[in-house]
């Protein structure tokens, strides 16, 4: 049961380097696995041999189903050449001048070494990959240096090494060159007030270091008391940003002499997960006078005012067509007597107008500490709304009064109207009583009945004649 266990602890421990002969090389020193080994060293190394020179060997592995392998020497224990066991080949990408924060892969082959064996990965004594498998691997540059190795060195048998072909330049990466300025002029060395002015903040990098996500921040070059803050961290992906220095922080010392220096700090976090800080030239603050309202120039608002005048003027003109009418006229003469009679049509002429004129009223404004806008707007909307009413109430009012004098005037006309034909009813009812008395002197002259006359009178030129002829006898 012990040997059983023995076995297979040995067994998980054997050897992925193999001796020339292809027998294990020993990782566990013991009197089952390296019989006789005395101070020997584990390991595939160079180093004296039992021909007394310097020569790559190792004691080979003689756990149970292992050995014998190699050869008994008094003095070594079982050993055997592994000179054969090692590197064909290390090869690196990319090659020539990098950054550091930079990743560089590292590729290699190699002979008498099982793929289970692990690998480290160094240049100038800094490891940058370690228990790396399968004879390539990505490690990140970590320190700068010209001309430089990279070294694989297998980990049960560090002696095992290879330089790569190729040599290696590592600059440091970082960011460099920040600018301070307020509208394009530089502010370092300079005080600058703490009146919400805005200062641009610029800044470069090189390496792992071009971009990334950047922190700025504005504070003091030390201090007692601790670093004050101005303002709030900044974030951005890009090589400048914009910094509002605010009114309400109060410089160190108060007041607003200044004296205490201040400057950008700047923090950037590369895609490779490196940060990277750095800090501009310095420059002074100082408290920004005080805020006081400025008076508002005057100004002479123009008010606009409205007049409304309507005028009208009615005028009634008689038109008289006169006319040719023959009346009789009693008389005992019995002649006919021309007269005029009139026929007088009234025209009623009726005009009116409306006249809408617009001043402009100026009224002054002294000077305020402030301007209630909202006030004014809302009086002018209210001082524009009375206007417009009293405009078009006057309006209304004015088309009113044409309809009222237009109404008034027609009435005045029918009235005359009715009046003249009423007067005409009046003047034929008068000529027609007139006739009647003509008529009945007449007839009471020549002896006649005056209803016999009346429908017996002559209707034509003859009867008219012999009637005139009539008359005049008895005239005589």
């Amino acid at each position: 049961m012990i040997v059983t266990l023995l076995a297979l602890l040995v067994s998980a421990a054997m050897s992925t380097i193999l001796s020339d002969s292809g027998c294990h090389c020993a990782l566990l020193k013991n009197i089952n696995t390296t019989p006789g080994a005395g101070t020997t060293p584990l390991g595939c190394s160079v180093k004296p041999d039992w021909n007394g020179t310097l020569t790559q060997w190792c004691l080979t592995d003689e756990s149970p189903g292992q050995g014998p392998c190699g050869g008994a020497i008094a003095g070594f224990g079982v050993v055997d050449t592994c000179g054969n066991a090692g590197f064909s080949s290390v090869n690196i990408t990319p090659s020539g001048t990098l950054y550091t924060g930079q990743n560089l892969t590292v590729t290699w082959a190699t002979t008498n070494i099982l793929p289970d064996e692990l690998y480290k990965i160094s240049y100038k004594g800094s490891t940058i990959a370690t228990n790396v498998t399968a004879g390539s691997a990505v490690a990140r540059l970590m320190t700068a240096g010209t001309n430089m190795s990279v070294v694989v060195n297998t980990l049960s048998s560090p002696a095992i090494t290879r330089n790569s072909s190729s040599l290696l330049t590592v600059l440091q990466s970082g960011l460099t060159g920040a600018t301070l300025t307020y509208n394009g002029t530089s502010i370092v060395g300079t005080t600058q007030p703490l009146d919400d002015r805005v200062i641009r903040i610029s800044w470069g990098g090189v390496g792992d270091a071009v971009s990334g996500n950047t922190t700025v921040t504005v504070k003091s070059n030390g201090g007692f008391g601790g670093t004050k803050i101005v303002g709030s961290p900044v974030w951005t992906l890009g090589n400048s940003t914009f910094y509002t220095l605010p009114r309400t922080f109060v410089p160190s010392g108060g007041g607003g002499g200044g004296g205490t220096s201040y400057l950008a700090a700047i923090t950037l976090l590369s895609p490779s997960g490196i940060t990277y800080t750095f800090n501009s030239p310095t420059f002074s603050l100082s408290t920004a006078p005080s805020q006081t309202p400025t008076p508002s120039p005057s100004r002479t608002p123009q008010t606009p005012s409205f007049t409304s005048s309507i005028s009208l003027t009615t005028s009634i003109t008689p038109t008289q067509t006169p006319s040719q009418t023959q009346t009789p006229t009693p008389s005992l003469s019995f002649g006919a007597t021309a007269s005029n009679t009139g026929t007088t049509t009234p025209t009623i002429s009726l005009t009116g107008s409306i006249t809408l004129s617009q001043s402009l009223t100026s009224v002054s404004q002294t000077p305020a500490a402030s301007i209630d806008y909202v006030g004014m707007a809302a009086a002018a909307a209210a001082a524009a709304t009375d206007k417009s009413a009293a405009i078009l109430g006057g309006s209304i009012g004015g088309i009113v009064a044409l309809l009222v004098l237009g109404f008034g005037s027609y009435k005045v006309y029918q009235r005359y109207k009715y009046r003249q034909r009423r007067l005409r009813g009046l003047q034929a009812t008068s000529r027609r009583l007139a006739q009647s008395r003509a008529i009945e002197e007449y007839a009471a002259v020549v002896g006649l009945n005056p209803a016999v006359y009346e429908f017996t009178r002559p209707r034509t030129l003859r009867a008219q004649t012999q009637l005139q002829r009539q008359q005049g006898r008895v005239r005589k």
